[in-house]
């Protein structure tokens, strides 16, 4: 492969992981999105909703936040998000 090749391949890879990123973060955007409504719908319920910090993850991580959803059976769900 050429130099001109590489520096094709390397920029058409570039493309291809922004995309891929950008897909990405619309899906943890649409989940979020989601985990809200549930909560909300939750709530509305008289369930038991709240948020925490789980405190496993290092302090400097963006996904540490939680909201938990006590469930009527007496299980728990839980989302993290980024800040």
């Amino acid at each position: 492969m050429s130099p001109a090749e590489t520096q094709d391949r390397i920029a058409e890879l570039e493309h291809a992981l922004d995309g891929e990123k950008s897909r990405v973060r619309r899906a943890y955007s649409q989940r979020a999105n989601l985990a809200v409504a549930f909560a909300k719908l939750a709530a509305q319920n008289g369930w038991p909703v709240g948020r925490g910090i789980d405190g496993k993850v290092d302090s400097d991580m963006d996904w540490r936040h939680v909201l938990y959803v006590d469930l009527p059976g007496g299980e728990q769900v839980s989302y993290h998000f980024a800040r």
